[in-house]
């Protein structure tokens, strides 16, 4: 047996060697390619936190819009009915004025009536 293997040993030696060198070359290969894989997975999930802080920030700063344009609107109102109550309270202060003169005129024409009509 061993007479008929004789004649294909070196071809066996390559195979063998050249096996080993293919796998030596590829092991690293591989090694190469999943690092590359693993560094384009953390920029890919670097990109993604930072498309999410984007999209925080943006949500926050429309909140802080929003919350000055009501703030805004609110003390526009706020103030508006400020200035309503003020008017309604001077014109009340002058309505109470002039039944005060209005009640003292009576009053007095009721007692010159009354000095004058025994």
């Amino acid at each position: 047996m061993i007479e008929i293997l004789k004649p294909y040993l070196g071809e066996l030696l390559v195979l063998i060697i050249g096996s080993l060198l293919g796998w030596f070359v590829e092991r690293k290969r591989k090694k190469v390619e999943v690092r590359n894989l693993t560094v384009e997975g953390n920029k890919a999930e670097a990109d993604y936190s930072k498309s999410m802080l984007d999209i925080y920030q943006d949500a926050l700063t429309d909140l802080k819009d929003r919350y000055e344009e009501k703030f805004c609107f609110l003390k526009k109102e706020y103030d508006l009915q400020f200035t309503n109550l003020n008017l309604r309270m001077e014109r009340l202060k002058k309505d109470q004025e002039m039944w005060k003169n209005r009640y003292s005129k009576l009053k007095r024409e009721f007692e010159d009536y009354r000095k004058s009509h025994p």
